[in-house]
Order: structure tokens, then sequence, then C-alpha cells
């Protein structure tokens, strides 16, 4: 066999099993990882700071997947806040009433159709009431008229 043809089926031989035989340094890429990232519910409260009986307004929108699951409710609120407006790319919002105790106070909104849910809070501006009551004044002393009764002059007219 001449010399070339024995160097070309070395070659063609060495070629082929290079194709077929995985490098065992070579490294396959691993899959990216993904994170699931736990839902924003997208809403908001205000005013953070309110008088007592001030209106308070909350609202949001459904773009991030969580519709309310109802009136939101507080201790702090009057009446629950229902969300009476609607508007364009499913925005949502309402009104209430705060109650005339100062304090701060926590609202829960809860999503209809995921278990998550987002708290804020908000602060009824005032002295809040102290626990206890302040001390009953003792009775009225009783006042005894001094001298004679005034009866008046004793003519009549």
């Amino acid at each position: 066999m001449p010399r070339s043809r024995t160097l070309a089926t070395t070659a063609i031989a060495l070629l082929t099993t290079a194709a077929f035989t995985p490098l065992a340094t070579a490294r396959q890429p691993e899959p990216p990882q993904s994170t699931v990232l736990p839902l924003v519910i997208n809403w908001y409260l205000l005013p953070a700071e309110v008088e007592p009986g001030g209106t308070l307004t909350a609202g949001g929108d459904m773009n991030t997947g969580c519709t309310p699951a109802g009136p939101l409710t507080s201790p702090g609120f009057a009446e629950p806040l229902r969300f009476t407006r609607g508007g364009n790319f499913g925005r949502f919002s309402g009104d209430t009433r705060a109650i005339t105790t100062p304090g701060t106070y926590e609202v829960v909104f809860q999503c209809a159709n995921r278990p998550e849910r987002s708290v804020k809070t908000f602060r009824i501006l005032g002295t809040p009431p102290t626990t206890t009551p302040p001390p009953k004044p003792g009775p009225k002393p009783v006042v005894k008229p001094k001298g004679a009764p005034q009866t008046g002059g004793g003519t009549a007219p």
C-alpha cells in the first residue's frame, strides 16, 4: 500500500473516531435556573395620616393577577371600604371614613384567586385615649346660708 493511501486511511479513521467519541473534558452547559418571584400586589391606601373622621381612599389594578376578595376592612374604618369605581386597564378604587379614635391601624388586601395578601398601615391623628379613666370628682359641698332667710320687705304693692 502506498504511503499516501495509508496516511489518508489513518486520517479518515482518526477523524471518524474523534467525531463520534465525546470528549471527556467537555462539559455540557447546564440549563438556566429559573426563579419564581412572589406576586407583588399593586394597590395603594391614601393618605397615610388622616384626621379623625377623615376620608381614606384605596385602589389598585388587576394587572398583577390579583383581584380583591371583597371590601377592605380595618378596625380604623368606620365602615368597610368598597371598590365602587373602575377604570381602564383593570383599575379599581373606593373610599371610606376613618373612625375618630387616634392610633395606627392595619388594612389587609387579600387576593380572591390566590393565597397572597398585602398589609398597609395608616394613622389617625390625635392623642390616643388613655386606658385608665380620669378620677371622678367627689360630691359638691353643701353650702348653708348664713343669717336669717331673706323674705322680702313685707309691703304689698
